[in-house]
């Protein structure tokens, strides 16, 4: 990515961001507890400028991609043999033969590099993904490896694109964001370490930093990270990306952050694709690989016919973790179907405590008609959103990890500019970061459908790790989608996904991630609320309603006509929206959400 503007940072910069890691020291040094290097570090060393370690400690060791356990190791769970039993099918190895397995090569030149390039990272050489769509089966895009990065869209002015459909009837003041800054953060497995190649902003030895008022930070960098997608859905849209070896590595696990600042961000995208998307549609290629997307907070009115209206208001972005589905990375539904229409609550697995000691709490009674009205893979359908007021200050974090995406939003503090997560504030972050933030405690912020006015709030996608992806397969048709889903976890509980092992190429990634502790005593609700339940919420969700002052206020805010509070909700899903103008991909794709 040279030509596409990559920073320089000195030696002494460079050498933390690649070897800072917390130290378990038995007794402590002056010299260490007091270097300058240490501020952003816990334990009770750190590195020296020269860019070695202090005598009390040592490097940490190279964190491994983890592997199934000895009692894990070999056959499938109980889940999985669920599975195979109501398919009528034998073995995991019967399952493969029902199922294409691409045998192309990822391209070198595009595909970013799997050997990891700071210690504690994974090297995603063994967990390529080779069961893929028909229409990438035999181009560079067969065997794409876990390595994900941001796309900002916005609705600033493209003669490329005149009318994205996206933008439709967006009145001026929402058209062009006003951000600070975005960044990207590897976790090296007890930091999240700033990738600065990914990260638009100010650089420097303590961090990134910039302020769109003063046109630093994210104003004099994006013209660097202009990416044309060119699918005709945003008009305007900034990724990192690159070529191979030379790019963006992108982030990986053992889990990932991605941190968005802006003064203004009343409409528009922050959403993630594969490195080896960004880089292919970078260059132009046809096959663009893609076959995964997660999207944090998106507007939606490119999801709608012309003149329809809309789910929400116009300034209510989603989170939508359905827009594309791989096997390799399956994706939540509904409660219900995320908990195999059973009348017993285990997914996800980790509320499992919460339900039992809150047995009615929103979302642990997935076989009710509440279990079918809270999508844990947010969507047009669910009340995964955010609403954003115009002109005021908010900072997005989204971590990637074993547990799912954790969607964080913060009103940053009017004096001091400070979020919940130390070291991220509106117009810096440090080049170091904790695992988590602090515990999000205001109640408003702990449901999703979060208003404007909300000061800190987190919404989480739940992972889909081997049993609970079994589990979610097994409704579904058997094919490159669900059927590999299924697959990949079987064929990580055998410990037989990598290369040269007899289910080479399938692949369940959640298992690959670690837990970094985001869940902090959060209610379940935090995972969805039930859609009845925001009805009659629409004030702006129709173009001659959007008005031109950015000034829509939420029904909690303000009275709503009962002629407008049962609006049809849109015919389409965000990722069907995108096979219409991508229509060689219908033949592909199955809806996921039935």
């Amino acid at each position: 990515m040279a030509e596409n503007g990559w920073q320089l940072v000195s030696l002494a910069a460079l050498w933390l961001a690649i070897f800072s890691v917390a130290c378990e020291c038995q007794a402590a040094s002056p010299a260490c507890s007091s270097h300058a290097k240490c501020s952003t570090l816990s334990g009770d060393c750190c590195p020296t400028v020269a860019g070695k370690f202090l005598d009390c400690c040592s490097q940490a060791a190279s964190l491994s991609t983890p592997s199934p356990s000895a009692e894990d190791a070999g056959s499938p769970k109980s889940a999985c043999k669920r599975y195979l039993q109501a398919k009528g099918i034998e073995s995991a190895e019967g399952l493969a033969k029902k199922l294409r397995r691409c045998e192309a090569e990822t391209s070198r030149s595009l595909a970013p590099r799997p050997e990891a390039d700071i210690p504690g990272v994974s090297d995603t050489t063994n967990l390529q993904c080779q069961y893929v769509s028909s229409l990438n089966a035999r181009s560079s895009c067969c065997g794409w490896r876990p390595h994900f990065n941001w796309v900002v869209g916005t609705c600033e002015k493209n003669s490329r694109i005149p009318n994205a459909s996206f933008c439709d009837g967006v009145p001026d003041c929402a058209r062009e964001p006003k951000i600070n800054y975005a960044a990207a953060y590897q976790f090296n497995g007890s930091h999240f370490v700033l990738q600065d190649s990914s990260t638009a902003g100010e650089l420097s030895e303590a961090g990134v930093s910039g302020s769109h008022a003063a046109r630093t930070g994210w104003e004099s960098t994006k013209s660097r990270f202009r990416w044309e997608g060119g699918e005709g859905d945003w008009p305007t849209k900034y990724a990192p990306w690159g070529l191979g070896d030379s790019g963006p590595r992108g982030l990986t696990p053992p889990a990932a952050l991605w941190v968005l600042s802006a003064d203004s961000f009343y409409y528009g995208t922050l959403y993630m694709l594969s490195q080896l998307t960004l880089n292919t549609q970078g260059v132009g290629e046809h096959a663009n690989c893609w076959e995964w997307e997660f999207d944090a907070i998106e507007g939606l009115i490119g999801t709608v016919p012309r003149g329809h209206p809309l789910p929400g208001n116009i300034n209510q972005l989603y989170v939508t973790a359905t827009a594309q589905v791989s096997g390799c990375m399956p994706m939540p539904g509904t409660a219900a179907q995320d908990n195999g229409y059973a009348r017993r609550f285990s997914q996800p697995q980790n509320f499992q405590s919460f339900c039992e000691q809150n047995p009615l709490a929103v979302g642990c009674r997935p076989w009710t008609a509440e279990g079918a009205d809270i999508w844990h893979g947010g969507g047009y359908r669910g009340t995964d959103r955010f609403e954003n007021a115009e002109n005021t200050p908010y900072v997005f974090a989204v971590v990637l990890d074993h547990q799912g995406f954790w969607v964080y939003r913060w009103k940053p503090d009017d004096d001091t500019g400070e979020t919940g997560w130390p070291g991220i504030s509106r117009t810096s972050a440090k080049r170091i970061l904790p695992t988590r933030p602090h515990r999000v405690s205001e109640p408003s912020g702990l449901q999703t459908n979060v208003k404007s006015d909300t000061r800190e709030a987190v919404i989480l996608i739940p992972s889909l790790p081997p049993e609970a992806s079994c589990m979610r397969s097994l409704p579904e048709q058997v094919d490159w989608r669900w059927g590999a889903a299924a697959l990949g976890s079987m064929a990580y509980e055998a410990g037989e996904y990598k290369l040269g092992d007899k289910l080479q190429g399938a692949q369940n990634w959640w298992a690959h991630f670690v837990d970094t502790g985001q869940l902090q005593e959060y209610p379940l609700s935090i995972a969805g609320v039930p859609s009845t339940e925001t009805e009659g919420s629409r004030v702006c969700d129709r173009s001659d309603k959007f008005g031109k002052t950015c000034r829509c206020v939420d029904a909690a805010h303000q009275e709503v006509p009962a002629s407008q509070s049962h609006a049809a909700a849109p015919g389409s899903e965000v990722g069907l929206m995108i096979q219409t103008l991508w229509p060689l991909r219908n033949a592909n794709t199955t809806q996921l959400e039935r």
